[in-house]
């Protein structure tokens, strides 16, 4: 088996990449990365707020419609969309002060897709971490699922749960790294009560999106993950005010 890792600095964090494949050799690897770098510093140039020229803020600022911008543009439009729909409304890209901000969706939904470029050369096994939110594939080995451990916000020298998957994103929200920084739509306030809510499943931006909107939902959010839709999700919450952990 061979191993290849690398950070990739962009978003304002850095995004690692740990890949092992049997019979790949390293230009495979370093072309593959290359790859996933052009793709992440592409999204963005697009996505981010703190670019004056990003596609985003020339959009928000009127001086882009939404019909001249790029398909990567229109395609996480469309899905965030949806995703509004699916949670009534609570996760709600058009509602933050900002104006019109994606970053709940994009991470998750970006690391899944630099995924999906690394496993086209045919590497196996992939971890990708965009600033916790992960996409993984092929387990850590074959027959051997990856192990990721999602830490207690009160307890920080503990694990809350570790959550094995073989292939599937991971997706983390909260307010005890970042502060008061996702808004409920209806009240137009930060959201409180959960300090730390983490999705995982297929889709990583839906799993991004979801994590945000258990947020500003709390525990009586679970229940939306009872439509067939969201079979395949599942989670853990952590409240502000208490050790419980909500698994479900």
């Amino acid at each position: 088996m061979k191993y290849q890792q690398k950070n990739i600095h962009c978003w304002g964090t850095v995004i690692t990449i740990f890949a092992a494949s049997p019979h790949i050799n390293e230009a495979t690897f370093a072309k593959s990365f290359q790859k996933v770098e052009e793709y992440l510093l592409l999204v963005e140039q697009i996505f981010s707020r703190y670019l004056v020229d990003s596609e985003i803020n020339r959009f928000i600022n009127g001086e882009l419609p939404l019909n001249a911008t790029s398909p990567l543009f229109k395609e996480v439009w469309k899905k965030c969309h949806f995703l509004k729909s699916l949670t009534q409304g609570l996760f709600d890209p058009w509602s933050l002060p900002s104006g019109y901000d994606p970053s709940g969706f994009v991470k998750g939904w970006a690391a899944e897709n630099a995924l999906k470029i690394i496993s086209s050369y045919g590497i196996k096994h992939i971890q990708i971490n965009a600033a916790g939110d992960l996409a993984v594939t092929g387990g850590y080995l074959p027959h051997t699922p990856w192990s990721i451990g999602i830490t207690h916000p009160h307890l920080t020298k503990e694990i809350a749960k570790v959550i094995k998957i073989t292939s599937g994103s991971i997706a983390t929200s909260g307010t005890y790294e970042s502060g008061l920084h996702i808004y409920n739509p209806n009240t137009k306030t930060p959201a409180k009560g959960i300090i730390s809510a983490t999705v995982y499943g297929p889709d990583g931006g839906t799993a991004d999106a979801l994590a945000t909107y258990l947020v500003v939902k709390g525990v009586k959010g679970v229940e939306l993950f009872k439509q067939p839709y969201l079979k395949n999700y599942h989670g853990l919450l952590i409240p502000e005010d208490s050790n419980k952990l909500h698994s479900f």
